[in-house]
């Protein structure tokens, strides 16, 4: 009787032991901490972002934008490239191409270079 319930402590520290674990996993995959571990994930999002943001202010109704693009890390920069389409002064929607070479630091995105024809 005795080794059994000896067996029967172990087996409910091992299980107790797992779902801490599992618990634990799950909030660091929730808060990001398993995410992508290469450090380009939110900084492809962000560098996205960016752009929308500096693209729109050269784009006669920002609020029409719809975007499509991509990020890609060269040298230190992020180069965002892809199109827009927004409505023109009479109201017609074009497309444009867009590219924005941009530097992310901490809080600071600083924009390198930008078109949009």
């Amino acid at each position: 009787m005795g080794e059994s319930l000896g067996t029967w402590r172990r087996y409910r520290v091992a299980i107790i032991g797992c779902i801490v674990g599992a618990a634990l996993a799950v909030g660091l995959a929730v808060s990001g901490g398993l995410g992508d571990t290469s450090g380009n994930g939110s900084g492809e999002v962000e560098a996205i972002r960016q752009c929308e943001g500096f693209a729109g202010k050269r784009l006669k109704s920002p609020a029409s934008a719809e975007y499509d693009l991509a990020a890609a890390k060269d040298a230190g920069q992020w180069v965002v490239t892809g199109t827009v389409d927004s409505q023109n002064g009479f109201g017609a929607m074009i497309r444009s191409n867009v590219e924005c070479r941009i530097t992310l630091s901490d809080d600071l995105a600083t924009l390198e270079a930008i078109t949009v024809d």
